[in-house]
C-alpha cells in the first residue's frame, strides 16, 4: 500500500509562489498569521519547516486556494 507524503520543498515553494502572486511580503503573511516573526514564513518558502495544520488553513484562505491546491504531495 502507497501512502502520499507531503513534499516539504514543493510546498514551500507552492506557499511563495501564491504568496507573490497575491503580492504580499513575508511581514504582511506572518502578522495575518499571527506569527511572531516573519522568519518563520522564510523557513516555510525554504522547506525547512512545514507550517501547522492550523496555519496551513489559514495560508490556504490567505491565499484564496484549497488545502489540496497548497499542499504539494509525493
Amino acid at each position: 500500500m502507497y501512502f502520499s507524503t507531503i513534499d516539504i520543498i514543493a510546498t514551500g515553494n507552492r506557499i511563495k509562489e501564491l504568496r507573490l502572486k497575491n503580492n504580499l511580503s513575508v511581514a504582511e503573511v506572518a502578522l495575518e498569521l499571527g506569527l511572531s516573526a516573519p522568519q518563520t514564513v522564510y523557513k516555510w518558502e525554504r522547506g525547512v519547516s512545514l507550517p501547522s495544520i492550523d496555519n496551513i488553513f489559514l495560508l490556504a484562505e490567505l491565499f484564496g486556494v484549497t488545502v489540496n491546491e497548497l499542499v504539494q504531495l509525493r
